[in-house]
């Protein structure tokens, strides 16, 4: 599996969609590149809170896997003019916030519900921090991640 091969499928994906792309940028390594994708209809493609961008990131996974026979999870990522880094950089802001309570707290303290994505990004942010644990919890579409205060020993 090579970068062009899901680049193309990205294009390909987009052309069906009739979405007009100015220009698909792949930045990043090429263990796990990533797609920057720069179009005038960013909207159509983010849709309502990301729901349309999220789809469309699973469908191009879900693509990628059955073409190249892959199992698991497969290490790329997309991003529409900007949109995930932004919500990205939004989230770690968030989240030390949340760990700042839990510890003045020293208790739980629940984030709202989030894709898998994200509450895997959550618990990777926060797995070194030797006072601060982390668990989903929840189910479906209100599964989401408790931040939790734990007292040094």
């Amino acid at each position: 599996m090579h970068a062009d091969d899901i680049k193309k499928i990205v294009e390909e994906l987009l052309s069906r969609m009739a979405l007009p792309v100015e220009r698909i940028e792949v930045v990043g390594t090429s263990l796990e590149p990533k797609f920057l994708i720069s179009t005038k209809d960013a909207r159509l493609l983010i849709g309502k809170n990301g729901e349309t961008f999220s789809a469309f990131a699973h469908i191009v996974r879900k693509i990628v896997e059955k073409k190249f026979s892959l199992e698991g999870r497969v290490a790329f990522s997309l991003d529409v003019n900007g949109y995930q880094d932004q919500k990205v950089r939004e989230m770690y802001a968030k989240i030390q916030v949340l760990v700042d309570r839990a510890r003045t707290l020293q208790t739980g303290v629940e984030l709202s519900p989030m894709p898998a994505y994200e509450r895997m990004m959550v618990h990777e942010a926060l797995a070194n921090i030797s006072d601060i644990t982390t668990e989903s919890v929840g189910e479906g579409k209100e599964r989401r991640v408790v931040i939790k205060y734990v007292k040094p020993k």
